[in-house]
């Protein structure tokens, strides 16, 4: 953009394909996810135990085979993902075997609002690296207008996304926690990192931007006294 080059660029791109993998995440890339679920107890004495997990993604979950046994008595579930769509419903079974059947409403809810926002702040960085590469070849003041308020929305999001990827996660450890005596185990998954980078980048780029209209403001009107 105006007195900046191609850096601004270079962060909306940044910013827009962190967001892009992001809204691509489990089912789609199996290795990104918003949060993990994670078993592995044992009690020897009553020959008892359960192991396994579940990561969460934007567009569904994949579980990994679960096991379950009861003085000797064994259950088992195998891995598989949910099918990808819009918003999702997780397996009752699946929530009963890690006993984990009463939080469904939450999970559910809350990760139905993640999916909204993550891929509404990737199609606003879009919008932003369009105006921002039209400005490479032609700088023009509605396009770097229009870059600049696309960034700012973009950036927004974004950091609202990354707030409620946090949130939803510091919840889950907590209701997973009280719900299950501390036996299972929630981590943080790649999006909120990923969420977090995207958002840095956005900000810095609508600094940026700020910075390349004010200098080249202060150019054309130095240029207008002479």
């Amino acid at each position: 953009m105006l007195g900046v080059g191609f850096i601004v660029p270079f962060l909306v791109f940044a910013g827009f394909l962190l967001l892009l993998l992001v809204s691509l995440s489990i089912p789609i890339i199996k290795t990104i996810s918003v949060l993990n679920i994670a078993a592995n107890l044992r009690a020897g004495f009553t020959n008892s135990g359960i192991s396994g997990g579940v990561k969460f993604g934007l567009w569904g979950y994949c579980v990994s085979e679960i096991s379950a046994s009861v003085i000797g008595i064994n259950r088992s579930q195998p891995g598989y993902c949910s099918r990808t769509r819009l918003g999702y419903d997780i397996d009752n079974q699946l929530l009963e075997l890690l006993g984990l059947d009463n939080l469904n409403d939450i999970l559910s809810r809350g990760l139905t609002l993640v999916l909204v926002l993550h891929p509404i702040a990737c199609g606003l960085a879009f919008l932003a690296l369009l105006f921002a590469l039209m400005l490479l070849c032609r700088p023009v003041r509605l396009a770097s207008a229009m870059a600049l308020v696309f960034s700012v929305l973009a950036a927004i999001v974004a950091t609202v996304a990354f707030a409620i990827d946090v949130a939803l996660t510091t919840i889950a450890k907590n209701k997973v926690g009280d719900a299950t005596d501390g036996n299972l185990k929630v981590t943080y998954g790649a999006v909120p990192w990923m969420t977090l980078g995207a958002m840095v980048a956005l900000w810095a780029a609508t600094v940026g931007a700020c910075c390349g209209i004010f200098v080249g403001g202060r150019r054309r009107r130095e240029a207008e006294k002479y």
